[in-house]
């Protein structure tokens, strides 16, 4: 058995045996140098014959030259490959390591209740002039509507339309205005050269004029009837007095306007003024009186219209709507209050749901990963133990030869000894500290796991006891 072979079997244990294609080693940069594939690379024993036989190298030589010297430079080429590879695998497994270190979740888990209380204390100080300004305006607005109250001798609750029904009435008033342009059309378009669609743009026109007044005295004036003094009751009727002045007015011109129409006036407005002061009820015709009938019949249910969007007491409803207002403000400011407690509740609930779910594979991936750090500088220390028993071998196939070949010549006296390969610092793969962190990280899991209902529910009670402070006004003010 030749000496390369020799070396070959006593340092197989080094490597696993080979795996199948799809079981591949991850080390396959670790793959120890082939000392007999080498030597034939660089014909080492031919070339240790050769110049042995011209006494090459000579006695005196300092070190290793031709053949020789690049077999020693391909062991050394594969020591810093093995170098390379062991930093780069030590820094790819300390960064996995370092992944796994969780101790900053744990710790931030572990005092999340603490952190909830704190981030709820900075809001509710930081929200209390804003709410407390709210609920002030809120008590005075409380204070103004009952004093409104007692003074006009009222003892019921404001019976003011909702939203929806204002928004009713004034979709109804909308209704009356287009139904009142269309009756009005059909009499204008019988004296206007564009017909029907000229007698529907100054239907529209008239109707416009005719339906907001009523509005309007429905709205602010009419109520004032029904107060509980008598000379603000007179507004109330001087409101009635009005429309029924300006309904008349408004439906008299509408109708001598037609008139005027009819008989193809070319100043129909001038003639219409005049015949409204000279003879204000001579309507002429069926058709004017039904206009004017139908003028006084929508402008009244515009006036009823106005009268509904309020409470029939003049006033009652705007403290109200006030009170209301300071309510609704107090209300949402109170509800993005609550909201944001809501927020930082789930913030660190999910903080501790999550650390808990990670920290259940912590140990036995530190475990895993600790376990391949051992292996792998045990390989890179074995990989460089077996280049340097390569080198070893293949100064002796060459020198063998070449001590052979030039017989009886003495040997060199570099032969003597043995190569000096160049030192590497080879990384350090010591898991001490890696030891340690999964220790650390152990013991933390196992506090968490222990302490993590707890936790919750001290969240839950602080979170509770936040919301009870800031309760919504549908149960303050009931």
């Amino acid at each position: 058995m030749s000496l390369s072979q020799t070396l070959k079997k006593l340092f197989g244990w080094l490597t696993p045996p080979p795996k199948a294609p799809s079981e591949e080693s991850p080390y396959r940069e670790l793959t120890p140098v082939d000392a007999e594939a080498v030597a034939a690379k660089y014909r080492l024993r031919e070339e240790g014959a050769r110049l042995g036989a011209g006494a090459v190298p000579a006695i005196d030589a300092k070190g290793p030259i031709g053949a020789e010297a690049s077999a020693l430079v391909e062991i050394e080429t594969a020591r810093l490959a093995y170098q390379t590879w062991g930093s780069h695998r030590l820094n790819a497994l300390d960064s996995e390591i370092d992944a796994w270190d969780i101790r900053h979740d744990i710790n931030a888990a572990l005092i999340a209740d603490e952190t909830f209380k704190n981030k709820a204390a900075a809001l509710i100080t930081t929200e209390k002039q804003v709410l407390d300004q709210l609920s002030a305006k809120m008590a005075e607005r409380e204070r103004e509507l009952q004093k409104f109250k007692e003074k006009n001798q009222l003892d019921r609750s404001c019976i003011a339309p909702t939203a929806a029904a204002k928004w009713l009435i004034h979709a109804i008033l909308f209704f009356i205005l287009i139904i009142e342009s269309f009756a009005n059309a059909t009499f204008f378009q019988q004296g206007m050269a564009g017909g029907f669609l000229d007698g529907m743009t100054m239907a529209l026109v008239f109707a416009a004029i005719n339906l907001l007044p009523a509005y309007s005295i429905g709205k602010w004036l009419l109520p004032y009837k029904n107060h509980c003094e008598t000379n603000k009751r007179a507004t109330g009727y001087f409101g009635i007095a009005l429309w029924i002045f300006i309904a008349v007015i408004i439906a008299l011109i509408v109708a001598h306007y037609r008139n005027a129409l009819i008989a193809q006036s070319d100043d129909p407005a001038t003639q219409a003024w005049n015949s409204l002061f000279g003879s204000p009820f001579a309507l002429g015709n069926l058709n004017s009186l039904m206009l004017f009938i139908v003028s006084v019949f929508f402008s009244l249910i515009a006036l009823i219209d106005g009268y509904k969007t309020v409470d029939p007491y003049p006033g009652y409803g705007i403290v109200t709507e006030r009170l209301d207002s300071a309510q609704n403000d107090y209300a949402e400011e109170v509800n993005g209050v609550l909201a944001a407690l809501e927020a930082f509740r789930k913030e660190e609930l999910d903080k501790i749901n999550s650390t808990v779910h990670r920290s259940s594979g912590v140990n036995g991936a530190l475990a895993a990963l600790i376990n391949e750090k051992e292996s792998a500088g045990q390989r890179l220390q074995a990989a460089m133990t077996h280049a340097s028993a390569a080198a070893n071998a293949l100064v002796q196939i060459f020198r063998a030869e070449n001590s052979l070949a030039r017989r009886p010549g003495e040997d060199p006296t570099y032969f003597s000894r043995v190569p000096e390969l160049k030192k590497i610092e080879l990384p350090n793969f010591d898991t001490t500290q890696s030891i340690a962190l999964r220790d650390d990280l152990s013991e933390k899991v196992t506090q968490l796991v222990d302490q993590a209902q707890n936790i919750v529910q001290r969240i839950e009670k602080a979170f509770n006891s936040e919301y009870n402070t800031l309760k919504p006004l549908a149960e303050q003010f009931k």
